[in-house]
């Protein structure tokens, strides 16, 4: 697990997430419901599942890796994303897709709807690659706040 210099590493888009749309056929190769019958799965993130789902191992339903995009789209329970405060989406977020990164793939955080609740993007051209971290829209409906105090 990074420190706050890794924490830090990735941008926090001012703009809303904006997933991409699953694929129209199933090209996904490994997923948490399929692990390979023999050899390493890449990605593999079932480690990473079970050592950084912040709510033991309640929050992640599921996991899908798409090779031929580079991409893992994460599908959590979104009563339990929602209980999260911002800096544990932070969190969650940067590591999931810190391990992604270390793959070359971009990672969605989804509901069981596809609702877009997060995203951690790459650009793999450049060396280091450069990745943004952005929340969807209904980030802010569901963040508990508080008042400022007089």
């Amino acid at each position: 697990m990074g420190g706050w210099g890794e924490l830090a590493s990735a941008r926090v888009a001012a703009s809303s997430a904006s997933c991409q749309p699953p694929p129209a056929t199933i090209e996904a190769t490994v997923s948490s419901e399929r692990p390979p019958q023999s050899g390493l799965a890449v990605p593999s993130l079932w480690w990473a599942q079970a050592q950084f789902d912040p709510d033991s191992g309640c929050l992640i339903r599921r996991w899908v890796a798409y090779p031929d995009r580079q991409r893992i789209d994460f599908i959590v329970n979104r009563r339990r994303w929602r209980r999260l405060d911002y800096l544990d989406r932070y969190r969650t977020l940067n590591q999931f897709g810190t391990v992604a990164r270390s793959y070359s793939y971009d990672l969605q955080v989804l509901d069981a709807k596809r609702t877009c609740l997060a995203t951690y993007r790459c650009q793999f051209q450049r060396s280091p690659p450069r990745c943004r971290v952005a929340f969807g829209s209904l980030l802010q409906q569901y963040l508990p706040t508080t008042p400022a105090s007089p």
